[in-house]
């Protein structure tokens, strides 16, 4: 695999970029992904290149052909991320909806060096999610280098993430490269003990996590959905808590595992589990202190709700305070970290919720293979 970080500098230098980013946000105080962009385009700034970002942002029902001007809602349009990257960059940002690509190249040609132009959301596109070749030569034909920056998308086959790399020199952006050392890090012989806290939604991914890590870690920590999926494998009462029914086999495969410590007592409200207790966050806490390495997807409770977020408040302290390398991921428990303002305080915070259970599970990253 090429990096940004080790690229001449002859490959780059007033050159044009089509940079895949990761701009899927829901809402312009969701910053993360953004800031996280920042040291791939001033890089790219630096060397005078002129730089076409391709991104998405949700999931559109419509699709236009490629050739035609898209309109995009107020929860598709990417001019959400205006405002940040105005206040945060010193070069200004031009959204593209005409998706008329022989226009475009010329407007590129006849750009300034260090000019951006910002695609409008790239799934509004026919073809982007079931990676068409015909659409990713297409694109591929903006610019000189293609950069992949968007590790929250990593697990996807899109055309804009698999199929540009095949026609002209492509790199890992220098976010896509953090992201991947830190998840090295804390998975090719991390130091010991290593701690592995999941909890959230999304139970098979966590569990398959489970399952790929027990034979690294010496703890994994249980919360969430994924705890209460855990609990019903041992037919124990939950109410009616939440959980997942086609996991349970798969639950009482692992459970047997002494590694893994599920919360020894909870919060309760109308007869469902939304937060861990007191003693679970004694006993969790205790665990954290003793870590040398330190993973963590997916809050303990119903954290949302300011009754219920008190045990994932107390994890997240907990992990800051510990000396033990961290690797903090997916949306919910990056956003309570920086909420609590503690994202100096941890190791790295990942862009990918999603990705990284997958990358965490042996899962498929074609991002990655595209890349080499």
């Amino acid at each position: 695999m090429n990096f940004l970080s080790k690229a001449k500098q002859s490959a780059i230098k007033n050159k044009t970029c089509i940079l895949r980013a990761g701009f899927d946000i829901q809402n312009k105080n969701e910053t993360l992904r953004l800031e996280a962009t920042l040291p791939t385009l001033n890089l790219l700034l630096k060397n005078d290149a002129k730089i076409i970002i391709i991104a998405h942002r949700g999931r559109p029902k419509k699709t236009y052909s490629l050739g035609k001007k898209v309109k995009a809602n107020k929860d598709e349009t990417l001019a959400v991320t205006l405002p940040y990257f105005k206040k945060n960059l010193k070069t200004q940002i031009t959204l593209v909806s005409d998706f008329n690509l022989k226009t475009l190249k010329e407007k590129i040609k006849k750009s300034k060096p260090k000019t951006i132009f910002l695609l409008e959301n790239i799934r509004l596109i026919k073809g982007e999610e079931k990676a068409d070749p015909k659409l990713g030569k297409a694109l591929s034909e903006l610019g000189d280098f293609y950069i992949n920056d968007d590790f929250a998308a990593a697990h996807r086959s899109n055309s804009s993430i698999t199929e540009i790399p095949k026609h002209i020199p492509s790199y890992a952006g220098l976010l896509l490269e953090a992201e991947i050392n830190a998840l090295r890090r804390a998975t090719s012989k991390p130091k010991k003990p290593f701690v592995v806290i999941v909890g959230g939604a999304k139970v098979p991914e966590k569990i398959s996590v489970v399952g790929k890590l027990l034979p690294t870690a010496q703890t994994f920590l249980i919360g969430g959905i994924v705890a209460t999926t855990f609990l019903k494998a041992k037919n124990l009462d939950i109410g009616k808590s939440k959980f997942d029914k086609e996991m349970i086999q798969a639950a009482q495969t692992l459970e047997k595992s002494k590694k893994i410590i599920l919360p020894a007592d909870y919060v309760v409200h109308n007869d469902e589990i939304q937060d861990i207790g007191p003693g679970a966050i004694k006993i969790f806490s205790t665990e954290i202190k003793k870590a040398s390495t330190i993973l963590w997807n997916g809050p303990m409770g119903h954290f949302e709700d300011k009754r219920f977020r008190k045990g994932s408040e107390m994890i997240a302290r907990a992990i800051a305070k510990s000396k033990a390398f961290s690797l903090i991921g997916g949306g919910e428990t990056t956003e309570l970290i920086r909420e609590l303002k503690l994202q100096k305080k941890v190791g790295f915070l990942s862009t990918g919720g999603g990705a990284m259970l997958t990358y965490l599970g042996g899962g498929a990253m074609p991002a990655l293979e595209a890349l080499g």
